[in-house]
């Protein structure tokens, strides 16, 4: 995958929430649940979306099939469109999981990315090019 680093801003999850509530979707709610496999909901565009925030620009970002699984599981339970949104410090990236073909590969990850579980593990994942999300500038500044 193509890394690039720069000294645009980079996105907590709570800021990519607050951002996305007052700019795109007002009626965005945050997940009941801070270990939920889903983060926030819009019953208006009857969506709910799990957000990933990194500090690095990725061509292709991960997206575990665990997670994929249970996002696809909960959207058919709930008639609700899941989304993986991931901002990186140029764009903030939105892509639809009903339409997404993932291919599933197994790679050697840490764990855990912000907590002390980071020895890595084999992970099924599949790479999503950003060419197929939804793309939107990030608030001061991103391209």
């Amino acid at each position: 995958t193509g890394v690039q680093t720069c000294a645009l801003p980079i996105l907590t999850e709570i800021e990519l929430f607050d951002y996305m509530r007052h700019n795109i979707l007002p009626d965005l709610i945050p997940s009941p649940h801070p270990y939920s496999k889903w983060d926030c909901v819009s019953p208006m565009a009857k969506a709910y979306f799990e957000l990933k925030c990194r500090r690095r620009h990725y061509e292709e970002l991960i997206l575990e099939q665990a997670k994929y699984d249970a996002m696809m599981t909960m959207g058919q339970e709930l008639g609700l469109s899941p989304w993986y949104v991931c901002s990186t410090p140029e764009s903030i990236f939105f892509f639809d999981l009903i339409h997404l073909r993932p291919e599933w590969i197994t790679m050697d990850l840490p764990q855990t990315t912000d907590f002390d579980r980071t020895d890595n593990v084999p992970k099924i994942v599949t790479l999503i090019d950003n060419k197929q999300a939804f793309k939107i500038a990030l608030p001061n500044g991103g391209k």
